[in-house]
């Protein structure tokens, strides 16, 4: 069975170490599965990180491009469409208010399994 991933956070982020130590600890802490899917936006900085590890350590990726998704409403839909495809989330946050926020807030209230690293 693969365990699927979504890395995600702000698209500013850009603390690689930071996001490798990270997903590493969620990995051995989550899942002995040997079969990882990392699941990415395909955004600047968390989900571009996120696919930088999938390809330094040979996971498959599944992109969902987001793209023209500017209004609240297409980023809620497209977030859900995520969460329902994914086992767990791991997410970067600055801690400000914003998408990003918006995003953890939604995960969480979908009962999706979450970890939010605020750097």
């Amino acid at each position: 069975m693969t365990f699927k991933l979504i890395i995600s956070g702000d698209s500013d982020f850009t603390n690689y170490d930071l996001l490798k130590k990270n997903v590493f600890k969620l990995l051995n802490s989550k899942t002995k599965s040997k079969n990882i899917e990392i699941v990415s936006d395909v955004t600047e900085g968390a989900a571009m990180l996120g696919q930088r590890f999938s390809a330094e350590f040979g996971y498959e990726v599944a992109e969902f491009p987001k793209k023209n998704m500017e209004s609240d409403h297409l980023l809620y839909l497209f977030n859900m469409l995520m969460a329902g495809y994914a086992d767990s989330c791991i997410c970067f946050w600055n801690g400000e208010p914003g998408k990003t926020e918006r995003m953890i807030d939604l995960y969480d209230s979908l009962g999706l399994d979450l970890t939010v690293i605020v750097y």
